[in-house]
């Protein structure tokens, strides 16, 4: 809750949004070929973030993690890189532990010279490609409910998917407008051209940290330039990526671009708004 408004998920490549404890969210933004120089607040690691970076050969930035997490973490394959400095920095703006920001640039440079780097071309996130809008059906906002404190809608508004929420800590609102914000303080609100929904099994992480299965089978839905599909994602081991399908087990194709990733608890079933 404090976390909001955060920086970085406007820079970010991909943003997967994942279900921790209390019945809250977290982002992973992925940084590839973006960057930035002011990117927070950075919260501690949980099970599910090392589960989608392996196939991106990713690195994990993190304030730390629950005792125990980060052997795990290592185990999978993904390297962490923990609150140092100058490449991490507190903001006098906000309260410990919501003030801890990094520079991206500094990171991806850390993570080179600590040889993390693994390959200038990781797997792609997704099979990139035109899609067949003849599959599609016209929708105009999803709600994607994580808890029942917490659920996120995503309405298009003829170019793009603005980011709305309820959060029972705030107040009965489902209306909320999830800004972004920058260094200069300017807002806006957090958007993307894709929206992209995995209902994934929930489970309790033995460290009771509560946790997503990314390895298996599931619902997927993709919105996009206000249409939806619906599919099924597949995925055989940490080490691949996801793989949506059809119900013939036809690959789907994703637009290219910066999508939003959810992995829902698939106890809950999204509600559509034409």
């Amino acid at each position: 809750v404090r976390a909001r408004p955060q920086s970085g998920p406007q820079q970010a490549d991909a943003v997967f949004e994942v279900l921790v404890e209390g019945g809250m969210t977290r982002f992973i933004n992925i940084f590839y070929e973006s960057d930035t120089t002011y990117h927070g607040p950075i919260r501690s690691a949980r099970p599910t973030d090392p589960t989608v970076l392996r196939p991106l050969d990713g690195v994990l930035v993190a304030s730390g993690a629950t005792g125990g997490l980060i052997p795990e973490i290592l185990d999978i394959g993904v390297p962490v890189i923990t609150d140092r400095r100058p490449e991490f920095f507190r903001i006098n703006s906000r309260r410990a532990p919501h003030n801890l920001y990094a520079d991206t640039f500094k990171l991806k440079n850390l993570a080179i010279a600590k040889g993390y780097k693994k390959s200038n071309n990781p797997q792609p996130l997704f099979p990139w490609g035109s899609p067949d809008y003849k599959k599609w059906s016209n929708v105009n906002s999803v709600t994607l409910k994580f808890s029942s404190q917490t659920s996120t809608k995503w309405t298009w508004n003829g170019s793009e998917y603005l980011r709305t929420y309820y959060d029972a800590y705030k107040g009965s609102s489902s209306n909320n407008v999830h800004n972004w914000i920058n260094i200069n303080g300017s807002v806006g609100q957090i958007n993307t051209k894709t929206v992209i929904a995995l209902f994934c099994e929930p489970y309790m992480h033995p460290l009771q940290l509560p946790s997503v299965k990314t390895v298996g089978q599931g619902r997927a839905i993709i919105l996009h330039n206000g249409k939806l599909l619906d599919g099924f994602w597949k995925r055989g081991s940490n080490l691949d990526p996801f793989h949506i399908v059809d119900s013939n087990g036809n690959t789907l194709y994703i637009p290219p671009g910066k999508p939003w990733i959810s992995l829902v608890p698939s106890t809950y079933i999204p509600t559509f708004d034409n």
